[in-house]
């Protein structure tokens, strides 16, 4: 919501499906944080993570450039595939992800 009120768009970009990440949003009561989402099981969606389509579309749909967004990342395939479409990464480390191994070139973002 902070970064809204300081007019900064923001998206779910989620290899997640539609379902979960709606509940998940209402059960952290921030469904109104997001611009929209773009969900792995989406009709629409041409490619999936780790293939770098689902972030160009959001920088698309954002009217931005990919090199003007920042993806914050949980998982090696989301931050090969915003890497890819040429999106600064944060990777964020949790319960999940703890115990993967990062490649050298990938260990900066991390």
């Amino acid at each position: 919501r902070e970064l809204r009120a300081a007019g900064l768009r923001c998206a779910v970009v989620s290899s997640g499906s539609r379902g979960y990440i709606e509940k998940a949003l209402a059960a952290l009561g921030l469904v109104d944080a997001f611009d929209f989402i773009i969900a792995g099981d989406d009709p629409d969606c041409a490619q999936h993570k780790p293939q770098p389509w689902p972030y160009l579309e959001a920088a698309r749909r954002l009217g931005l450039q990919p090199a003007q967004c920042v993806a914050f990342e949980d998982s090696l395939s989301g931050i090969r595939s915003a890497q890819g479409a040429g999106l600064r990464v944060v990777g964020v480390r949790c319960a999940a992800n703890g115990g993967c191994e990062v490649a050298p070139a990938e260990a900066a973002t991390l």
